[in-house]
């Protein structure tokens, strides 16, 4: 298949998000925009009322009430016409994409029928199946995750249990997608600012995004003491999952979830 606009018959890209985030959008889609100016592919926003009012080609998947988190992807899910989806969510701006490289993994996916890849390279890849995919082990945790994942729809589908969050469906969706081949990308095709973690503002991407937009000024903001131990903190847990069993760490999370 040919990379490009032969894609977006088969190919959308969701940004998950609700209106209480509104304030993300338009950093969001610009960004999207500056960083991939020519993308072929059909842009969703996932929103409950509001119409997401942009220059930028966006359709806006106003789903209604606020159900939970589940609920509301299915119900968006059943208005995307496209049978892969890539996703990511509002609070990752993005920086920069390798264009080329996102077209030909999208490729390899369609032709190899795979239900998952990740265009986030995962911490569990295990044995290459090609250049520059290997395969995700059976084990570990966050082994399908959402942040550019890209799902066949009727895979989410049938991984999606209404009533969870999206936090819980990474962990739990793993545990359940165990007899699904999942693959990973081996070099990130994707560099992003993450703006928000437990309701606050982080760094270093807020600063420079406030300064374009008028963000949501009564979230806290991360210290610069927080975001060095937090860094300190997500190298350790990069290194940790890197090393230690998978199912290790499984069994460890199952324990420390289980309180």
């Amino acid at each position: 298949m040919a990379p490009g606009s032969s894609l977006a018959s088969r190919v959308a890209i969701c940004v998950l998000s609700y209106d209480g985030a509104s304030d993300l959008w338009a950093p969001f889609f610009d960004a999207f925009a500056e960083a991939w100016p020519d993308c072929p592919l059909p842009l969703y926003l996932l929103t409950n009322h509001k119409e997401f009012d942009t220059p930028h080609q966006v359709k806006s998947l106003a789903i209604g009430e606020d159900r939970d988190w589940s609920s509301n992807l299915l119900a968006a899910l059943e208005r995307i016409e496209q049978d892969y989806i890539l996703f990511t969510f509002d609070d990752f701006i993005p920086r920069a994409v390798d264009a080329p490289r996102v077209l030909h993994f999208l490729s390899r996916v369609i032709e190899n029928d795979w239900p998952y890849l990740t265009l986030y390279p995962n911490n569990y890849r295990n044995e290459r199946v090609e250049p520059g995919v290997r395969r995700i082990a059976e084990h570990g945790i966050y082994r399908c995750t959402l942040v550019y994942g890209v799902f066949k729809k009727q895979t989410i589908i049938d991984l999606l249990v209404p009533g969870e969050n999206a936090w819980e469906f990474e962990i739990e969706s793993g545990k359940r997608a165990r007899n699904i081949p999942l693959h990973s990308i081996e070099r990130p095709v994707f560099r992003h600012y993450h703006l928000l973690r437990k309701g606050m503002w982080m760094r270093p991407g807020y600063p420079i995004i406030a300064r374009r937009y008028p963000l949501n000024a009564d979230r806290p903001v991360e210290s610069e003491t927080g975001y060095m131990l937090r860094e300190t903190k997500e190298w350790l847990f990069r290194k940790y999952h890197r090393w230690a069993p998978p199912a290790l760490i499984e069994r460890l999370e199952s324990r420390r979830r289980a309180g």
